[in-house]
Order: structure tokens, then C-alpha cells, then sequence
């Protein structure tokens, strides 16, 4: 489990490395949504940090960080907030 941070740190990098080259991100992407992009992706190597201690005093507890977020990265970008505007 102490090497499930890796692809998160992967990811991580792959995203910053496009907000710096815009030219590489959707056309239709503007400043905001990048930025909240680029938040989720900050916010996962932590999490799996996370995930990792809990798994080391309980199994299940860690099994049950990973399942969220799983299903936290797995949602749209921006799905949770949108509705909150509607």
C-alpha cells in the first residue's frame, strides 16, 4: 500500500506540467475550471497519504479512504458544485 501515493504524484505532475502549457489543455477549459482541476489533483497525494496511515492501524478503515476516493475522482470535475447553483 506504501506505494499507492505514486500514481497520484504521476498524475499530479502530468496536470501542472499542462497548466503551464495551456495550448495543452481542452480549448473550452477557461482559468476557473483548470483551477479547480488543478485543486483535485493537489488534494490526491494527501488523500492517499492519508488512506495509507489509516490502513496501517485498520485495514478495512484504509480499504473504505481508497473507496471514497475512488468514487470522489471517479465524479465530473465540478459535479458537486453544480448542484449547489441549481
Amino acid at each position: 500500500m506504501a506505494s499507492s501515493p505514486s500514481p497520484s504524484h504521476c498524475s499530479s505532475s502530468i496536470y501542472a506540467y499542462a497548466r503551464r502549457h495551456p495550448h495543452l489543455l481542452a480549448e473550452h477549459l477557461d482559468r476557473a475550471e483548470a483551477a479547480r482541476i488543478g485543486r483535485r489533483f493537489v488534494a490526491g497525494p494527501v488523500c492517499y497519504l492519508i488512506g495509507t496511515l489509516v490502513g496501517l492501524i485498520s485495514v478495512w478503515a484504509g480499504i473504505a479512504v481508497f473507496a471514497a476516493l475512488i468514487a470522489f475522482y471517479w465524479l465530473p470535475v465540478g459535479a458537486h458544485e453544480q448542484h449547489r447553483v441549481r
